[in-house]
């Protein structure tokens, strides 16, 4: 059964995509190689209109297919073309839409190149992407963020990252924690670069991240177990299964993952599990139940001063935090329904439940009492959405029209310095309710025209205390009588007043105290042309928005407000051969009333504050895709952004104006793959050097991961180095003191497909 979105032909399951000068058939899922033909779809939707015949595929059409099936079996270990990506997009559209509809910088990875990557982790694999930079503390996926065009510090709010659509970023400053989706647990990711207020509201400035987990397939089994032993005396365990059974199907995942770390109590032991169960009823409605949990605990060891970091690899293996650690609890539960109403519409409706855990200990004394050095955070959200998409004819195309609300409500409590401390121990307390509306209509035009539209209002509230754990006592002064002792050797009694404290209570009193209400608007406009079957070209315009989080309105100016972001988006994508894919982009974005945490200019005192200047961010990304023989693919990616912090007139700290990345798969044969992946990323100002002159700045470092993998039947036996050359660098630095990130080091594994 094909159903018509937007112009193009998708059929479930298996797709089969129809377009005038182009025929794309999906390989099957299997682990075993086999030819298929790959023909780019890059039809209009004019000419896909008039196709409604799945049988109207022109003679010339198979005849090229059949000639292109002929070369692959004459290939005696050809691979499965890299070109071949995913055409349908879920970032920034919550209803699926074509990836060549889109107008904005869009990059997909697909299943097949997770798989043949260099990768060992979610944050290895996106810091590969153009004008995505990696910012880790400690070498792990654990305390690492992706920062997107230039965001900076500010990344872990500003880049919104998710997972199956729902938000992994908290509501404090601790950001979205990678480390809780294994790579293992990943079918693909889609990254949307630049503003998507319109579909995703608050936190989506600098671009979303979206995390597609794997799910089970009607009709199909899978399991799967993959070992694998790392330097550090990592070890890391991982099983998938998958099946259905008539209607229903179900996915599981587990993995247990232990590493001592590249330094001093760097140690990380994680557990992770997860459950999708997915039952598709009477054709037309589809329930989705998931579950996750992750538990870890984790070593602090802190940061090392640049003297340190330049002496030598022993010097930087060092901590100066012994005792410092944590562990963290997080569960996820997310229900869905999607019920398709044919003409009449499709409605999707979802609701998520999150509870996080997070005790631990910095700064650790081990001369003190322990239970008094006890911090925790714990905090739990509840997320609903609705979304109704309308399909309608205009002419001979097919329009959508897509409305929905959508609403958040948290909360947050944060205990500092243990429970009993009088005059140290904290407990902050805050409440994010953050709720809207949104309408996006797709249009189709003739002549290869798509147009896009969108508009959202939202309502932010929230309010925060500090309440600092105080002793207070009833004082009256008694009269006693003490001896003095004389130069005669007698002793004279005195009578003094002394204090005595009587119904002494020991409470929580509110020291600080916040509210706040905001109302933020975002819109998004684009139109893309397909003006050949080879080339589309696309422009938007966006407007998006942040609102303060219940961390920084605690340690925040008077007047802490949001912050609005506009940005253009000016691109093309080009296939000038079925063996080359290429896409760019320009860039700019204007901040105002940017959120940043720095000096205050009248006080002095170190707050969060709004910038009173703009800041602007402008530049480009660059991606090539190219498959020059039937066994070696090759990929690299270029991103430039220019971060001006307009009134001081330097760059944003931790902004690299060059990120760049290249890479090379080749099959030696039919059961052997080399796969290879060269980042460099450029010089970038210290974390807290605004003014770009008060600290070294970052040096700007190169790094080569490798990868052998050899496969017979379903056993797969695979080896890798990464940091291949031994590169001494490190990604964060704050007034000097740096986080220096792994040498050189390698692991081996295996995998096994039971079927």
């Amino acid at each position: 059964m094909c159903v018509s979105v937007g112009g193009f032909y998708v059929q479930r399951y298996r797709c089969a995509w129809i377009a005038r000068r182009s025929v794309s058939t999906l390989r099957p899922k299997t682990r075993r190689r086999r030819p298929v033909v790959v023909v780019r779809t890059l039809g209009l939707a004019s000419a896909t209109a008039r196709l409604r015949d799945r049988g109207r595929v022109s003679r010339r059409a198979r005849t090229f297919g059949a000639l292109l099936l002929a070369m692959r079996m004459a290939t005696p270990w050809a691979v499965d073309s890299p070109l071949e990506l995913d055409e349908i997009l879920v970032t920034g559209q919550r209803q699926e839409s074509p990836l060549k509809l889109r107008a904005q910088s869009v990059s997909v990875i697909t299943a097949r190149e997770i798989e043949h990557s260099t990768a060992t982790t979610v944050t290895d694999l996106l810091r590969q992407e153009a004008n995505l930079n990696l910012q880790s503390y400690f070498g792990s996926d654990k305390f690492a963020t992706v920062d997107v065009r230039g965001m900076g510090a500010t990344a872990t709010n500003n880049v919104l990252v998710l997972v199956d659509g729902i938000r992994l970023n908290t509501d404090d400053l601790a950001g979205a924690d990678f480390s809780t989706i294994p790579l293992s647990q990943i079918e693909r990711v889609e990254i949307v670069r630049g503003g998507n207020g319109v579909r995703y509201g608050n936190g989506a400035v600098g671009g979303v991240i979206n995390l597609i987990t794997k799910s089970a397939h009607r009709d199909a089994r899978r399991l799967n177990l993959i070992v694998r032993r790392a330097a550090y005396d990592s070890d890391d365990l991982r099983v998938h299964a998958a099946g259905s059974w008539g209607p229903a199907s179900i996915a599981l995942d587990a993995s247990d993952f232990s590493t001592d770390g590249y330094r001093h109590n760097d140690f990380l032991d994680k557990q992770d599990g997860a459950v999708d169960l997915r039952i598709n009823g009477f054709d037309f409605i589809t329930l989705n139940l998931r579950a996750a949990r992750h538990d870890d605990s984790y070593g602090l060891p802190g940061p090392i001063s640049l003297e340190e970091f330049k002496r030598s690899a022993f010097a930087r293996r060092q901590t100066n935090r012994p005792f410092d650690r944590g562990a963290t609890i997080d569960e996820r539960y997310a229900l869905a329904a999607a019920i398709d109403g044919g003409r009449f519409g499709k409605l999707d409706l979802r609701t998520t439940y999150r509870d996080r855990e997070n005790p631990f200990f910095q700064g650790y004394n081990p001369l003190a009492a322990k239970d008094d050095q006890r911090n925790r955070t714990d905090s739990r959200a509840q997320t609903g959405e609705a979304n109704y998409e309308y399909l309608f004819a205009l002419g001979p195309y097919t329009q959508s029209l897509t409305v929905g609300v959508d609403f958040n409500d948290s909360v947050y409590l944060r205990q500092e310095n243990g429970k009993r401390v009088a005059g140290s121990s904290v407990r902050r307390n805050g409440q994010v309710k953050d709720g809207g509306y949104f309408a996006d209509l797709n249009l189709a035009a003739p002549y290869g025209l798509y147009f896009n539209l969108g508009y959202r209002r939202d309502r932010f509230s929230s309010a925060q205390n500090d309440r600092t754990l105080k002793r207070e006592c009833d004082t009256v002064f008694v009269t006693r009588t003490v001896l003095i002792d004389t130069s005669f050797g007698t002793k004279i009694p005195i009578d003094i007043q002394v204090p005595v404290q009587s119904n002494c209570v020991t409470a929580f009193e509110i020291t600080k105290a916040r509210a706040n209400i905001a109302y933020s608007e975002a819109f998004n406009t684009g139109v893309t042309w397909q003006a050949r079957p080879w080339l589309t070209t696309f422009f938007s315009a966006h407007m998006s928005f942040r609102n303060p989080n219940v961390d920084e309105f605690l340690f925040a100016t008077d007047d802490l407000r949001a912050q609005r972001g506009r940005g253009y988006d000016l691109g093309l994508r080009l296939t000038p051969d079925p063996r080359i894919e290429i896409s760019a982009t320009v860039f700019w974005l204007r901040i105002e009333h940017e959120i940043f945490f720095g000096q205050d200019a009248i006080t002095g005192e170190s707050l969060n504050r709004n910038l009173a200047e703009p800041t602007q961010r402008r530049g480009g990304e660059l991606e090539i895709r190219a498959l020059p023989l039937p066994a070696l693919s090759l990929h690299g990616s270029v991103g430039y952004v220019r971060p001006r912090l307009t009134g001081l007139d330097a760059d944003m700290p931790l902004v690299p104006r060059i990120t760049s990345n290249v890479g090379a798969e080749w099959s030696v044969r039919r059961w052997a793959e080399v796969a290879i992946s060269a980042t460099h990323v450029g010089a970038r100002p210290d974390g807290n050097d605004v003014t770009n002159r008060q600290f070294p700045e970052l040096p700007s470092y190169t790094t080569v991961d490798a990868r052998l993998r050899l496969t017979y039947r379903q056993f797969e036996a695979f080896a890798g180095i990464n940091n291949l050359f031994d590169a001494t660098y490190t990604t964060l630095a704050y007034s000097g003191n740096v986080y220096p990130m792994p040498d050189r080091n390698a692991y081996v594994g295996m995998r096994v497909d039971f079927f």
